[in-house]
């Protein structure tokens, strides 16, 4: 689950992560607990969007991983 806020952020081209690169981002990530799933989406996010960008609005994300 997430807030809108992780795929309407943009960077500095003004492109949006986008729902195509969590996806990818949830793909790639590694297969192993839920906090280190959440630290390479975020990871992702704030590499792709910029480690100093400003967010407009609150960002919220859950991993659950089924085992």
């Amino acid at each position: 689950m997430y807030s809108d806020c992780l795929i309407e952020n943009t960077n500095q081209n003004k492109e949006q992560y986008s729902t195509e690169r969590l996806i990818e981002s949830f793909k790639n990530a590694p297969f192993t607990t839920s906090q280190e799933i959440l630290d390479y989406i975020l990871h992702d996010f704030y590499s792709f969007t910029g480690e100093k960008t400003l967010l407009g609005d609150d960002l919220t994300v859950i991993v659950l991983r089924k085992t």
